[in-house]
């Protein structure tokens, strides 16, 4: 299993190597395979608010497919430009639903049926997109393009303090962005508007110290998360409401073998509708993180995965985690597989 969504009536959908499957909850059953045709499938994109939409390679070199997801089917919606057919494509859906695509020299906007575009020098690989909320922004190199809510785009000079080649990018605070230097591990933050510097990285930089910072994600209440390297145990680190940073020591220990939890290589976080915090690990699992306390899911006590790495959580908040060639759940702190 590759990746996993809901659509509008917050159907779970995955998509794997035979096609794209969603979960019948009445029925309890699995509805499809669909878009089995053999090309490569890429990944899922949008959310319940904005629908759910899935990318397949096309049959013509530099193009691939779009297709909406609801109801058991998937309805195609049009087709976009895809450089590199073996790479994840330039294409993203925004929070407010508009298809987002870059490539071959432009940016484009798909909206009322036809897709708008500009020229822009925008990798397919090594571009950063940044999704404020109606302005949606797009990085890479010294180049930022901003597009309004109109679909007005504008090319920002970014101040040159801002590193040209960076390998991890998220959002923080009030539509500013922070991206790490590929070479020294440096933070660098700048409002996806406007491409200025944010002098206000103080306090991510106390905790990280002369440490690298390991993974940088943002969470599904919008909560920047961080782990950072100490002689290869890494505290989790988060931002607060004021724009703080809150940390976090694992002092659990695993049953079985007596070692500490630490997250060094942070995959996914969630916050189910109760606000417990779920993570996912390449080395542990899933995990949840409820009052300050960690508790780790494994298959040794309850047939949880090696290593995870995706998760999501459903109206009902169930959360679901991919891990290997299963999906797994659990609710209420319990797994259900």
């Amino acid at each position: 299993m590759s990746f996993m969504g809901l659509d509008e009536d917050r159907n779970l959908w995955i998509m794997t190597g035979s096609g794209c499957c969603q979960w019948d909850r009445t029925e309890k059953k699995w509805i499809g395979p669909v878009l089995r045709g053999g090309l490569y499938l890429t990944r899922l994109y949008g959310t319940p608010e904005v629908g759910l939409y899935a990318t397949q390679k096309g049959k013509k070199n530099h193009r691939g497919e779009v297709y909406r997801l609801r109801a058991g089917q998937a309805h195609h919606v049009t087709s976009f430009h895809y450089d590199i057919s073996h790479n994840s494509p330039g294409f993203h859906v925004s929070r407010d639903g508009r298809l987002v695509n870059w490539g071959g020299g432009k940016l484009r906007v798909y909206t009322n049926g036809r897709w708008i575009e500009w020229k822009a020098d925008l990798p397919q690989k090594g571009t950063f997109f940044f999704d404020a909320g109606g302005t949606v922004s797009l990085y890479s190199g010294s180049q930022l393009y901003v597009v309004d809510r109109e679909n007005g785009i504008s090319q920002v000079e970014v101040d040159e303090g801002i590193p040209q080649k960076a390998y991890v990018g998220a959002l923080w605070k009030d539509g500013n962005a922070i991206i790490l230097d590929n070479v020294s591990g440096r933070i660098h933050a700048f409002d996806v508007r406007t491409g200025k510097p944010v002098a206000s990285t103080d306090a991510i930089k106390k905790w990280v110290g002369k440490c690298r910072i390991r993974r940088l994600l943002n969470s599904s209440d919008g909560r920047l998360w961080f782990t950072v390297g100490h002689g290869g145990r890494g505290p989790l680190c988060r931002s607060t409401v004021d724009g703080g940073i809150e940390q976090f020591k694992f002092d659990a220990v695993r049953p079985w073998d007596g070692l500490r939890l630490s997250f060094p290589s942070l995959l996914g976080a969630a916050v189910d509708t109760s606000g417990v915090l779920w993570l996912a690990s390449r080395q542990y699992g899933v995990s949840s993180l409820r009052a300050g306390v960690v508790k780790q899911f494994d298959h040794r006590l309850d047939g949880s995965p090696f290593s995870a790495s995706r998760l999501l959580c459903d109206s009902d908040g169930v959360i679901y985690a991919g891990g290997q060639d299963r999906l797994y759940a659990y609710n209420n702190g319990v797994s259900l597989t």
